[in-house]
């Protein structure tokens, strides 16, 4: 049965995550970050979240550089399988977060992904706003409940913007080496949500 399957993949992750230590040690940087990428994906947002508290705990600098980023992304991908109604409140929530974040971590390469994380929240406020004017049931209805998205998917392209070239400028610096692959990624994401945005 479907639960019975994901308890044995949450299992099989669980122990291709411990590995072949018996005494469970704590893992790489990269390893941990990753897990909660793959409970993410695929929808195990409890799990997510509960273990980017649990090594948020251990208050180790380079987990406390990306966890922030990782749980607003948990957010983002729980907000969208809500209503409408629950989800423009899970987005707000959520931009809340990363604009603190993105205020403390200021001319570093984390406020770059916040940015971009932020950009992506506006335009899906959008969606969801002329996704809700759409239902209207006449056209001058429509218009007059689509102009705040109109506005909101403006505000997420001039963001995107910036993003776009805060991951160029971060990518090309020679400090910003151990989050080059990253930021390229960054970068070819922000790019396409900037197309699909305009659209």
């Amino acid at each position: 049965p479907p639960p019975m399957k994901r308890l044995l993949s949450l299992s099989m992750l669980l122990l291709t995550w411990c590995g072949a230590s018996p005494l469970f040690a704590q893992e790489s940087t990269d390893i941990e970050i990753e897990l909660v990428r793959q409970l993410r994906r695929r929808g195990w947002h409890d799990v997510a979240r509960q273990r980017v508290e649990e090594l948020l705990n251990r208050k180790d600098p380079l987990l406390d550089a990306v966890l922030p980023l990782e749980l607003a992304n948990i957010d983002i991908a729980e907000a969208r399988q809500k209503n409408l109604d629950q989800r423009l409140g899970l987005f707000a929530a959520a931009g809340a977060k990363l604009e603190a974040f993105k205020t403390k971590n200021a001319g570093k390469p984390q406020a770059a992904l916040a940015s971009a994380l932020l950009a992506r929240i506006t335009s899906l406020e959008g969606q969801g706003l002329l996704s809700k004017a759409m239902r209207e049931d006449d056209v001058p209805s429509r218009h007059a409940k689509a102009r705040p998205a109109e506005t909101m998917f403006i505000k997420a392209g001039k963001e995107l913007e910036a993003a776009i070239k805060a991951f160029a400028a971060a990518s090309a610096d020679a400090a910003t080496a151990n989050y080059k692959k990253e930021l390229e990624q960054e970068l070819r994401q922000a790019r396409f949500d900037a197309a699909i945005n305009l659209f």
